[in-house]
């Protein structure tokens, strides 16, 4: 059997803990700052695809 992976997983838990306010802009800022280093070159680019990828299958398997 085949799994397919949503390219977000889904905790009630994780869901409720981003709603309070101090975590939300914590979220966005973490956010920001790993999109502007995933943005410098093609290689860091390359390498965070590939743990962002390795990170998902794990997590659904």
């Amino acid at each position: 059997q085949q799994t397919t992976a949503s390219p977000e997983m889904k905790s009630e838990f994780l869901e409720k803990v981003s709603e309070l306010p101090a975590m939300s802009s914590a979220i966005e800022y973490v956010s920001a700052v790993y999109n502007q280093v995933k943005g410098l070159n093609s290689f860091t680019s390359a390498a965070l695809t590939a743990a962002d990828s390795t990170a998902l299958y794990l997590a659904v398997t």
